[in-house]
């Protein structure tokens, strides 16, 4: 009977000598994962501030250049590299579902653009063109975001054109100079994914001729408008209810088109 209970009391003492062995290599396992976690994260952030701060830096190097004050550069650079950084975790956030909660929608702001216009102010010309497609294997794939590609030109004194892509800036370039451009008035901003025909119309008056054509199943529909004194050259064209396409300041005419009007 003794020897039976000395037994029971062995095995006892073996079952809780395995379980507090298990409970001390399970918190050991764990602690050096979080070391390696936290050797990893460490590592992130080391690249994440060094794409940080080469962004901040030429962003803030740009702004300069043109003109504008440190203080200011500084400001808008800083909230320009905050913005593209949203759009990398957006974009990242729609592959990965389970990441949505990092991320905010974006705001209003235009980004980039606004300090081009407060500085040099409204381009004498500019051309916006929206893709809502791709071609994939020779058969259009409707996009899950349009681009939205537009060309600023600048005369004198500057004698620039500058490009974006969704609201980011992307390159600037020179041409050479002409006295071709006048003032504009309608800013490129006003053109975004609520344009419509009507809020066109509400701004540049009624069309000096209005050019409609079938595509497939789709309806282009371009209007024209003549210049006047208070807004300038242009041609805006809708796809069915969506805008694709703006030239303001300069209107390009078809192959056998010698007039903006037929």
């Amino acid at each position: 009977m003794e020897d039976s209970e000395k037994e029971i009391r062995r095995k006892e003492k073996d079952i809780r000598s395995t379980f507090f062995r298990t409970i001390k290599a399970t918190v050991f396992f764990a602690f050096k994962l979080i070391k390696t976690g936290k050797r990893i994260i460490s590592i992130a952030i080391f690249i994440f501030l060094l794409w940080f701060g080469y962004n901040f830096y030429n962003t803030f190097s740009e702004l300069r250049e043109r003109g504008m004050g440190r203080e200011q550069a500084a400001i808008e650079a800083f909230t320009f590299v905050v913005d593209k950084t949203k759009n990398q975790f957006n974009n990242i956030s729609k592959k990965i579902p389970s990441l949505s909660f990092f991320t905010n929608e974006y705001s209003e702001r235009e980004d980039i653009r606004n300090i081009f216009i407060e500085t040099r102010g409204i381009p004498e010309a500019y051309l916006i063109i929206v893709s809502y497609d791709e071609i994939k294997e020779g058969v259009p794939v409707k996009r899950s975001e349009p681009i939205w590609f537009e060309v600023w030109f600048y005369g004198e004194p500057y004698n620039k054109k500058v490009i974006f892509e969704n609201r980011f800036f992307k390159e600037e370039r020179s041409f050479s100079a002409t006295d071709e451009f006048i003032n504009n008035n309608i800013s490129p901003l006003f053109f975004n994914e609520r344009a419509t025909k009507n809020s066109v119309q509400a701004v540049f008056g009624t069309p000096t001729c209005t050019i409609s054509e079938q595509a497939g199943d789709d309806t282009l529909t371009t209007y024209r408008f003549k210049e006047t004194s208070k807004t300038p050259l242009a041609a805006v064209t809708f796809v069915n209810e969506k805008i694709i396409a703006v030239s303001s300041g300069i209107v390009f005419l078809g192959d056998n088109e010698k007039t903006l009007c037929k």
